[in-house]
């Protein structure tokens, strides 16, 4: 992973932490399995989208619910 995917993996890291309540997550951690709802995932994911200009809906989100599915959402071509 290079630095660029490192930052953006750190600041999705960051936002679960935020969103979550928690000091750490990892990239294999699915977000509802830490705590999350949906009302939770709306607000992460708004978060999100306005932090990297992606457009993750919920849908999208609950098939890919771990940190490293969503790094590969937020960081697709198409940017999610």
């Amino acid at each position: 992973m290079g630095t660029t995917e490192l930052k953006s993996m750190g600041t999705l890291a960051d936002i679960w932490c935020n969103v979550l309540s928690l000091e750490s997550v990892s990239a294999n951690d699915d977000f509802f399995a830490l705590g999350g709802d949906s009302m939770r995932a709306i607000l992460m994911l708004v978060r999100v989208n306005e932090e990297f200009g992606s457009m993750i809906d919920v849908d999208r989100f609950f098939a890919s619910p771990t940190l490293e599915q969503l790094h590969l959402l937020v960081t697709a071509p198409d940017g999610g």
